[in-house]
């Protein structure tokens, strides 16, 4: 099934590394799909395999997950709004962030870590005023090869 964008586990061809290069040397969160969008614009399509099976440690507990979530919550708020800043509408973003950080306000009252929430809105801010640069990959090993075929 074709899809916008995935994350969690990736299966990437060389030919869009080859293209695209690496992963953006300032994500942390949200690198996932700033690279499937990368790939999208470079002309690739990204595959979701609903056969294909993950483990992830990510208790199903919605009480151990979201303040897990929280817990990286100034590179949450910085990498989100870079993303926006690079892919999106950074307008609209702008208009809708008063509510998204609303939502993990409750979810920071609802677990006792507002200062995680703290946090969220300092990365958020520094989203903005983070400098923005192009091209600049994380670089990934080369893989030579080891015999020809003949």
């Amino acid at each position: 099934m074709k899809v916008q964008g995935s994350g969690t586990v990736m299966l990437i061809k060389r030919q869009v590394i080859e293209k695209i290069g690496g992963f953006e040397n300032w994500f942390m969160c949200y690198f996932d799909p700033e690279y499937c969008v990368r790939a999208i614009q470079a002309g690739f399509e990204n595959w979701y395999e609903p056969n294909a099976v993950c483990y992830h440690d990510q208790p199903k507990n919605d009480k151990l997950w979201r303040p897990r979530v929280l817990s990286r919550a100034y590179l949450l708020g910085k990498n989100r709004t870079l993303f926006m800043r690079k892919h999106g509408n950074i307008v609209i973003y702008s208009l809708f962030l008063p509510f998204l950080l609303g939502y993990y306000l409750i979810d920071s009252f609802r677990f006792n870590i507002l200062s995680k929430w703290k946090e969220l809105v300092c990365g958020s801010i520094s989203g903005y005023f983070f400098p923005l640069t192009k091209n600049i990959y994380i670089p990934l090993p080369t893989i030579q090869k080891s015999y020809e075929h003949k």
